[in-house]
């Protein structure tokens, strides 16, 4: 799941030349956490013991959970600027050069990404949380 966010926002990021910087921040913040879930599945898998206590399963797996709701949300909203640009394209049917698409879909996504950031800054900070709990919980299991 975080490697399709990470590569949706990479696609936005690529489509979006004049984003905001924080969308090029959390692209790469999304990158190390995608980088990080698939350490961590890896790790588990090698040095977990054959038969984990119920109650770590329990405890991964929530934080895990959380991680993924975290994810997904930041997905949709990833999807949601994306859209935006084929209501652009419509414009250029209306007589608009490509050059006036580009502006118009700047502007658009600009304003989508206003819209959405006090909720993208929570999803940020609740990933970035998650990461870190699941970093001291491992580290506390000594894996």
């Amino acid at each position: 799941m975080t490697a399709r966010a990470s590569s949706k926002i990479w696609r936005l990021c690529e489509l979006w030349k004049d984003a905001p910087q924080d969308v090029f921040h959390l692209r790469d913040e999304l990158d190390r956490s995608s980088r990080f879930f698939e350490a961590l599945k890896i790790g588990m898998q090698q040095s977990l013991p054959a038969s984990p206590s119920q109650t770590v399963m329990v405890d991964l797996t929530s934080l895990l959970n959380r991680g993924h709701g975290t994810v997904s949300a930041l997905q949709a909203l990833f999807d949601e600027l994306l859209i935006v640009k084929t209501d652009a394209e419509k414009c250029s049917g209306h007589g608009l050069s490509s050059e006036n698409v580009a502006v118009e879909l700047g502007k658009r996504r600009r304003v989508g990404w206003l819209k959405r950031f006090h909720r993208i800054k929570r999803l940020r900070n609740s990933l970035r949380q998650t990461t870190d709990q699941i970093g001291l919980y491992l580290s506390l299991l000594n894996v």
